[in-house]
């Protein structure tokens, strides 16, 4: 489950563009990150799919839900929308789906948890992606005292 974590952690803040902080919890749970509630998936007909409910191969979009992060000065939130993809090795919406399942089925994760602050535990940490990040600019050459 671990590192089923960090995978779709690092797919969320790059296909959502978001800062950590708006979706992982910090190491100690005191912001525990993004609620299971905030994600909505749609199925082909554009009915909303709650966490709970969702099964394998169900989703045809997922919905994030950022209700306020530090650039939005408006403070009105934003949407973002991915379409599942059925071509290539990667999509977002299917790495979505099964995280919520494994935790929903392992964890007894509902929608009132947090994707990755369940039942007062932290899966994956913000603190602990900036450590997968350093690592891998220092594999690629980079001077990771900048990450």
């Amino acid at each position: 489950m671990v590192h089923q974590a960090r995978e779709v952690a690092l797919r969320i803040g790059i296909y959502f563009l978001l800062r950590k902080s708006e979706y992982l919890p910090n190491s100690n749970g005191s912001q525990p990150g993004l609620r299971r509630s905030d994600l909505l998936f749609f199925n082909s007909q554009s009915f909303p799919i709650m966490c709970s409910s969702i099964q394998k191969g169900q989703a045809s979009s997922a919905r994030i839900v950022i209700p306020y992060s530090k650039c939005d000065q408006f403070g009105k939130g934003r949407n973002i929308l991915h379409v599942r993809q059925t071509k290539g090795r990667r999509c977002i919406v299917n790495d979505l789906e099964e995280w919520v399942i494994v935790t929903r089925n392992e964890l007894r994760a509902t929608d009132s948890d947090f994707l990755f602050y369940v039942k007062g535990r932290v899966i994956i940490s913000s603190d602990q992606v900036t450590n997968i990040m350093k690592v891998t600019a220092e594999a690629c050459g980079f001077n990771s005292k900048r990450i």
